[in-house]
């Protein structure tokens, strides 16, 4: 299982809050009393990235204890970090 943590919900909704009230702010969008469907989405897409990148961060740990007979001496750590970037890179995920 992955170290790494998924931010809670309401970490998620300031980050959110943020966001819209930034656009608002550059004059970026308009909206007509949507403003809390527009954080609703914008946090599910957030636990949806974080949550996807959690799956790659598990598989590329389970990599690395698959392989680590052949990669002795090698920092696993590093190891993780660089098989969770090739899976991110081949599968369009942004880290």
């Amino acid at each position: 299982m992955s170290t790494a943590m998924m931010p809670t919900e309401s970490q998620l909704r300031r980050i959110a809050d943020a966001v819209v009230t930034e656009l608002l702010n550059k004059d970026l969008i308009e909206l007509n009393g949507a403003r809390d469907a527009l954080r609703d989405r914008i946090v599910t897409t957030l636990q949806r990235n974080f949550a996807q990148e959690l799956e790659l961060e598990d598989e590329a740990e389970a990599f690395a204890k698959t392989h680590r007979r052949e990669m002795v001496g090698m920092d696993q750590s590093k190891v993780v970090a660089l098989v969770k970037q090739r899976l991110a890179k081949e599968r369009g995920f942004i880290l």
